[in-house]
């Protein structure tokens, strides 16, 4: 019914489907070969492949979420265990100098903050410098999963894969659910979520952190954590890729919407009469900033695309700040790379992550 929903014309169990690949008929023969005594988990699984593949027809949204898939098993994986997932990769591909580096210029960026809330009153400056204090940064794997006994705990329900692969996967799902709902009905209401535990569920190689507004947390996936996006070499690099990234997160935290927002997502107008007219003052500046770049489209392109361009504008600018109120770098000095001094290489570093693909 869900999918029927978002069709032209109803399907039912009478319609034909047309399979395009010769290896997924192989698949489906094989499947009911091997089940033809008791069909039901071979049916089970194509029903879910057809309810797969019928989901991006029912709405947009669905059609944006499944567009763009990993592999298969990288998908099931991500459901199911998503830090067990990235606790591999952490394990294989990050170091501790990397989340060092990560960690120190999340403080030098804390430490920079001032500077930016200059223009508000004072009552307005001291909650904004407590919702840039009360930021969180999971970087890769919530501080949770670092215990390898913790992990083992949390995916305790799955199975060792060791015998029928459809039955244990299909009963993976089920127990996964089971659990969802257990914590769900007897959980704790009403309390702060954990932020540190939160079950994110991006897969490891896609290279995009994101800020979560209803839980003021910023989130890095594994593979941002190791280069060429972050160079323990190069703290000036680092800044200017790494950094900017931060930063455009950072400045989520502080983008048109999450200003009539607390930190727990709920809706709370912090600033005051004035600051609020200061801001919208600056707010007017980037839509102006961006209306000049002369790109015509049909929607109104400096007020659709605000949000980012207020993260990028802010995000640059504190990493930059940052990097030269930090000690360790010098930077007139000539860099690692030839040529270059660390200033110069912060920007470069900085325009290098849009020429990466």
């Amino acid at each position: 019914n869900a999918i029927n929903s978002g069709l032209l014309e109803p399907i039912s169990t009478e319609t034909t489907f047309y399979v395009r690949s010769t290896q997924t008929l192989q698949i489906v023969n094989l499947l009911m070969r091997e089940y033809r005594r008791n069909p039901r988990p071979a049916l089970n699984w194509i029903t879910m492949f057809v309810h797969f593949y019928f989901a991006s027809a029912s709405s947009y949204q669905l059609q944006q979420t499944f567009g763009n898939l990993p592999s298969r098993c990288m998908d099931y994986m991500t459901y199911i265990a998503p830090h067990a997932l990235n606790v591999l990769v952490t394990e294989h591909k990050v170091s501790t100098d990397d989340v060092q580096t990560a960690k120190h210029i999340f403080q030098h960026m804390k430490r920079a903050s001032g500077a930016f809330f200059s223009w508000m009153d004072n009552r307005t400056r001291a909650l904004a410098l407590r919702r840039f204090d009360k930021l969180s940064l999971t970087l890769g794997v919530p501080r949770k999963f670092y215990s390898p006994a913790i992990l083992e705990k949390e995916y305790a329900f799955l199975p060792l894969f060791r015998g029928t692969f459809l039955e244990e996967l299909l009963s993976a799902f089920r127990d996964k659910a089971r659990i969802a709902i257990f914590e769900y009905t007897y959980g704790p209401k009403g309390q702060t979520m954990d932020r540190d535990v939160l079950s994110f569920s991006l897969v490891p190689p896609i290279t995009n952190a994101y800020f979560v507004r209803y839980i003021h947390t910023i989130y890095f996936p594994t593979v941002i954590l190791a280069k060429p996006l972050l160079v323990v070499e190069s703290l000036a690099a680092t800044y200017g890729s790494f950094g900017s990234i931060l930063g455009h997160e950072i400045g989520h935290a502080f983008d048109p919407i999450s200003q009539s927002m607390d930190p727990g997502g709920g809706k709370e107008e912090w600033m005051s009469s004035r600051s609020r007219r200061d801001y919208q003052a600056r707010i007017d500046c980037v839509i102006r900033l961006y209306d000049a770049t002369g790109v015509r489209i049909d929607t109104n392109y400096s007020v659709a695309t605000l949000n980012e361009n207020f993260a990028d504008i802010l995000g640059l600018q504190i990493a930059l700040a940052a990097l030269e109120s930090d000690p360790c770098v010098r930077l007139d000095a000539e860099s690692p790379l030839k040529g270059f001094t660390n200033r110069q290489l912060f920007y470069v570093s900085f325009c290098n992550q849009y020429c990466a693909h």
